[in-house]
């Protein structure tokens, strides 16, 4: 199972085509046009999965893409968006979320 978040290309590459609780298709290396959807870092997968891709495998977007491509890929849908830290604008707006966090909490108590 994968989370994933409707991106449109938004806050980074969208990597993921996902309708109907299925992830379809799965590429983090090499997104097509097509993919509208981001993975949301969530996921979960059986000890059998593993069993799909190499012992040497040590990236799960290679997991995740097999499946895809097997119809095995199951989604759950993200409504809020994320925010990371990879470049240092980002980092600022995920410093201005968090303090804009820290002065709503502090306001209501």
């Amino acid at each position: 199972m994968m989370s994933v978040l409707r991106n449109d290309g938004r806050w980074d590459t969208s990597n993921a085509i996902y309708a109907d609780g299925r992830v379809s298709a799965y590429n983090k290396h090499s997104p097509t046009p097509d993919m509208r959807w981001i993975d949301y870092g969530l996921g979960g997968i059986t000890r059998d999965a593993l069993d799909r891709v190499p012992p040497e495998t040590r990236d799960l977007a290679d997991l995740y893409h097999q499946m895809a491509r097997e119809g095995m890929l199951f989604g759950a849908e993200a409504h809020d968006r994320f925010y990371e830290i990879g470049t240092p604008e980002a980092l600022a707006e995920t410093d201005a979320f968090l303090r804009g966090l820290g002065a709503a909490g502090g306001a209501a108590g």
